[in-house]
């Protein structure tokens, strides 16, 4: 009977007591949560700033690979034009030479044949062997054609240095 008197005679104040237990945890919990949210801002932060920097660093290894590479292909696009250059200076002093043989010879054989009117000579037919498959004497071709001949022997000659010197150069 005492705790029932106790009870009708205290009842606010334990309804007072009960709301500033509730507040307390209330605040506990608000406290508790407080430092979740805060926790969870300062690891958002340095997941942001662990972004920005792995952005920056692929930023920056692209950028040096990109110049790297244009590097690369200066240096590749230039070894390829010594080596065309190497091809064709042997080539065009070859082929100086060649016209100067030719002109050479061409002026030698009118020395050597003043009559023949400014025509070109035409390979004279050799005496018939004695079988009838027997070849000509005189197989050679004439002048202009073992000119056009030479020139592009040269010519290909040149052209496979040339590729040669292509494979040859690292990519």
């Amino acid at each position: 009977m005492t705790t029932l008197l106790f009870l009708q005679r205290y009842w606010k104040l334990i309804g007072v007591g009960a709301l500033v237990l509730v507040i307390a945890v209330l605040i506990g919990i608000n406290a508790h949560v407080s430092k979740q949210r805060d926790a969870a801002k300062q690891e958002a932060a340095q997941a942001r700033a662990a972004l920005a920097q792995q952005e920056a660093d692929v930023l920056a290894k692209t950028a040096a690979a990109q110049a790297a590479d244009q590097a690369h292909a200066k240096a590749v696009e230039a070894a390829q034009d010594k080596v065309t250059d190497d091809a064709i200076q042997p080539y065009r002093q070859q082929l100086a030479d060649l016209d100067a043989r030719y002109k050479r010879l061409l002026a030698n054989s009118a020395k050597a044949n003043p009559g023949g009117g400014g025509a070109a000579s035409v390979p004279s037919v050799s005496d018939a062997s004695g079988r009838a498959d027997g070849a000509a004497v005189e197989d050679r071709l004439p002048a202009s054609d073992a000119l056009i001949a030479s020139q592009q022997a040269l010519r290909l000659q040149a052209l496979q240095a040339w590729v040669r010197g292509q494979q040859a150069v690292a990519r």
